[in-house]
């Protein structure tokens, strides 16, 4: 667990209903993928979403990450940090390129994610035809983006609350169909 995820799970309060707790902080995971140009704003974005309990998988925008350099011939190591840091999260966030630089590595991180199906989230207007696959999640802004990331964790405390509910009479049943008691003895027959 990373030292920014120690915080105590925040409760979510729906009109009608009881209390229900989102899940772990460490649930989600985001690999932050932009343009070099853009390292200060990757930085202040992984900043921004490790205050609000978001694990960030991808290292290339804080201060003293490796670099790839022509002279130190590092880009397989580079490269392949870049690779297993988005293997490793949950989602992907492209912050979108304000340039055109054909030098720009974000669209082969891009590729990379839609090629092995992660779900991905796009930051700022789409640039490019691929950003506008069904697979990538568009927000305006970092603050449209932290409100989706809330609407997952309800949906999935939701979900994990309704799968323990559908588990719970699975085992009921099962336990019924054997003749156990709910204090799993046989009952006599």
């Amino acid at each position: 667990m990373s030292k920014h995820n120690k915080r105590e799970t925040p409760k979510i309060w729906f009109p009608g209903k009881k209390e229900i707790a989102t899940p772990k902080p460490q649930d989600i995971s985001i690999y932050i993928t932009a343009p070099e140009q853009q390292r200060e704003q990757a930085h202040k974005t992984a900043l921004t979403l490790r205050a609000h309990a978001v694990e960030i998988a991808s290292k290339w925008h804080e201060e003293d990450a490796p670099v790839w350099d022509i002279e130190k011939k590092n880009a397989h190591d580079v490269a392949g940090s870049r690779f297993i840091g988005i293997l490793n999260a949950d989602w992907l966030l492209q912050i979108s390129p304000t340039t055109k630089d054909p030098t720009d590595n974000t669209f082969v991180e891009l590729g990379f994610a839609i090629g092995i199906r992660k779900p991905i989230l796009i930051m700022g207007a789409p640039v490019n035809m691929f950003q506008c696959l069904p697979i990538c999640k568009q927000f305006g802004s970092i603050e449209e983006l932290l409100l989706g990331l809330q609407t997952a964790r309800v949906r999935g405390a939701r979900m994990m609350q309704a799968a323990d509910q559908v588990k719970q009479q699975a085992v009921r049943r099962l336990k019924n169909m054997r003749g156990e008691s709910s204090d799993g003895q046989r009952s006599k027959s």
